[in-house]
This record gives structure tokens, C-alpha cells and sequence, in this order.
């Protein structure tokens, strides 16, 4: 089998995932529908359950980008962890971060004081919002480097973003992102990061400078307009 055949397969197991737990949880755990509905919502308080819900965001998030990489089916170069500029990618970087800081800074002030009130802006915590970082980057460079797989970079970190933009409007959430202002401000958030990092890689082609630079604007981010 052609490795990129195998790597849309895996991408396609990915996107799946994400979209059945998503609507699972929403439509039969929250509302407690069936007996497995109304287990799972008691299981939820459960200190150990929360403990292995984190261990299958791990294996979700972590999980399928390793194994494609240990199969050799995933490049790491595309992945952006191979043939690294690190004099240049830094300094690309370090100039976007500050660029769409600036940008997504004011989007979110002008969110706030449109919806009068506070919403949900994301992990909270240093390290909570480096782990959200950490997942949602190897999540997303794994759907890039499938796309760079057969159009290049350019055309790979766009596709990338559309795989991640397909996956989002598959969950319950993106169905409410014109009804939920929380919701809405929440795509504004992942989304502006998503774009903001993809630029930066664009330009580094380095996966860890794109994780910094995701890490940087989310702090950033988390203390505007408080």
C-alpha cells in the first residue's frame, strides 16, 4: 500500500474519532440518554474516569502522529521535525508572534465588550494551556504533512487548516457556532491560533517553534481584557 494512501487512512480514522466522541458526548453522555448515556455522566465525576478520559486525549492527540511516524508512513520533515533552520525559523517567529498578537488581541478585546460579558477563553493555567498547545500543534501537523504529501507546503498548510476546519464543523460545536456567543468566541480563540501557527510554520517549517509560538500567544491571549 502507498504510504499516503495510509496516511488519508489514518487521517480519516482521526477526523471520525474526533467527530463520534464529540457527538457521543454531547447528544448521549451529557443528556444522559440509555444506560451507557447515564453511566458515563456519573462516571465523569469520577476521579479515575477523568484520569483516563486524559489518557485518551494523550493516545488521540499524541497517539496517531507517533505511531504514523514509527510506521514510517507520516514524513517528518513535513511534520516539521527534520531539516530544521532554527537562526531563521526563530526569527520568523518571534516577528509573526508579535504580528498576530496584536491582531488577535484586538479581536478579542472587541469580542468582550460586544457580548458584555466574559467567556470562556480556553485551558486555564500555564501548564494546562502548554498540554492544549502540545496536542492541538501534533494534531494539526499531522493533518499539514498528510496535505504536503501531495501539494507542497504552501498548499499542504491550507489544506491542513480545511482537514482541521472539516473536523471542527463535524462536532457539535462548530453546528453552534452561530448560535453559542460562547462557542463563536471559542472558534475565534482555536481558530486565530490555528491560522496564527500555520503562518509561523509556513515560514519555520519547524513544529516545536510552532508549539512556542501557540504556547506564547495563548498566554498572551489569556490575559487580555482582564
Amino acid at each position: 500500500m502507498d504510504y499516503r494512501l495510509e496516511w488519508g487512512l489514518w487521517v480519516l480514522l482521526s477526523i471520525i474519532l474526533y467527530a463520534g466522541w464529540g457527538n457521543f458526548r454531547r447528544y448521549v453522555v451529557e443528556k444522559g440518554r440509555g444506560r451507557a448515556g447515564l453511566w458515563l455522566q456519573r462516571q465523569l465525576q469520577n476521579p479515575f474516569m477523568q484520569w483516563a478520559f486524559e489518557l485518551g486525549a494523550v493516545l488521540y492527540y499524541l497517539g496517531i502522529p507517533y505511531v504514523a511516524l514509527i510506521r514510517g508512513i507520516a514524513v517528518p520533515r513535513f511534520m516539521g521535525l527534520s531539516h530544521l533552520d532554527w537562526v531563521k525559523g526563530t526569527g520568523y517567529t518571534a516577528v509573526l508572534c508579535l504580528a498576530f498578537f496584536l491582531i488577535l488581541a484586538l479581536m478579542q478585546v472587541y469580542i468582550l465588550r460586544v457580548c458584555g460579558y466574559d467567556p470562556d477563553t480556553g485551558a486555564s493555567g500555564m501548564f494546562t494551556r502548554l498540554q492544549e498547545g502540545l496536542f492541538l500543534q501534533a494534531h494539526w501537523a499531522f493533518y499539514r504533512a498528510f496535505a504536503t504529501a501531495f501539494l507542497g507546503v504552501y498548499w499542504g498548510v491550507l489544506m491542513g487548516l480545511a482537514l482541521a476546519g472539516v473536523e471542527w464543523g463535524l462536532s457539535p460545536e462548530g453546528r453552534e457556532v452561530f448560535g453559542v456567543p460562547k462557542v463563536a468566541f471559542k472558534l475565534m480563540r482555536i481558530g486565530g491560533l490555528a491560522i496564527a501557527t500555520s503562518v509561523v510554520f509556513l515560514f519555520s517549517q519547524n513544529l516545536l517553534l510552532a508549539l512556542v509560538a501557540h504556547w506564547l500567544l495563548a498566554e498572551g491571549l489569556a490575559r487580555v481584557g482582564r
